[in-house]
């Protein structure tokens, strides 16, 4: 791992100016940049700034289109709440007519439920005790 010789010396030099204060002095020894090197890096940068404007020109395509979908939400959010508000006045049933509906439900319905009760019972009742008959007089 040998530095050339050119290498070292002006390494040295330079940092013998910067210790008395001759800073520019080491610009001197610093070879300039040839014409090529300087085109391919002015190249360099002209395809950087190309990609840096297809990235622009996406993020602003990607933040038109948030913009109209939330622009298409918040219409949707203000449809819902009209329809959400014509739903409450249609579905405001009178209480003392809802009352009476119910009573009337539960007065049919306990009637059912007891018949109902009563059916299933005697069924369950003449099916166990065939069962037990049959069971006891197979034998």
């Amino acid at each position: 791992m040998s530095l050339p010789i050119e290498i070292i010396a002006t390494r040295i030099a330079e940092h013998f100016l910067r210790m008395y204060g001759l800073e520019g002095l080491s610009k001197l020894l610093k070879p300039e940049p040839t014409v090529d090197e300087r085109l391919q890096k002015l190249t360099k940068i002209q395809e950087d700034l190309g990609e840096v404007l297809l990235a622009v020109s996406e993020l602003q395509r990607s933040a038109l289109t948030s913009k109209q979908e939330a622009a298409d939400l918040e219409l949707e959010v203000s449809q819902l709440r009209e329809d959400r508000v014509v739903a409450e006045e249609l579905i405001k049933v009178p209480e003392e007519a809802f009352a009476r509906m119910l009573s009337r439900a539960s007065a049919k319905g306990r009637g059912r439920g007891l018949f109902e009760g009563i059916t299933v019972g005697l069924f369950t009742g003449i099916v166990s005790s065939y069962l037990v008959w049959y069971l006891t007089t197979a034998q």
